[in-house]
């Protein structure tokens, strides 16, 4: 796990979302597609992401508008993260996973010069986990634990 490049467990050409769409287009996107991370792009270009759990806030806070209008029709750029860095395809699993960690973020932009290939989550980094464990570790049936009272 320690030397396996990010490339290898990765979600390439990634679902993107552009800056000046509604709040409201990027929560059905993501829940039709089963993500929690989407990227943002202006113009073809990567400029951050957002995640689920910032835009359902974003919805729900009634107190919040954007230019007289509800934050629903707001653009994604009112709460778009902007990335300070990406990893290249060739990052290890482990340093993407530690700068996740560091960063408290659940996913890292994977780019090539500045084109976006692709984006490394945490459920990439847990699928691969799964993965690995499950060639290892034999087919027993798993036990419930007993509770002490």
């Amino acid at each position: 796990m320690r030397t396996q490049p990010v490339y290898d467990w990765m979600t390439h050409d990634p679902i993107t979302i552009n800056s000046d769409a509604p709040l409201l287009q990027a929560r059905r996107l993501m829940r039709e597609n089963a993500i929690r991370c989407l990227p943002v792009m202006n113009n073809g270009e990567f400029v951050g992401i957002v995640t689920l759990d910032e835009v359902c806030e974003a919805l729900v806070s009634e107190t919040i508008s954007h230019n007289d209008r509800p934050m629903s029709m707001a653009a994604v750029s009112t709460i778009v993260t902007r990335v300070p860095f990406a990893i290249s395809p060739l990052t290890t699993i482990s340093l993407a996973a530690q700068i996740m960690l560091e960063h408290r973020i659940s996913g890292l932009p994977v780019m090539v010069g500045d084109k976006l290939i692709g984006i490394i989550t945490e459920g990439d980094i847990l699928r691969m986990l799964l993965s690995k464990a499950a060639t290892s570790v034999s087919d027993q049936p798993l036990r419930r634990a007993k509770a002490r009272v």
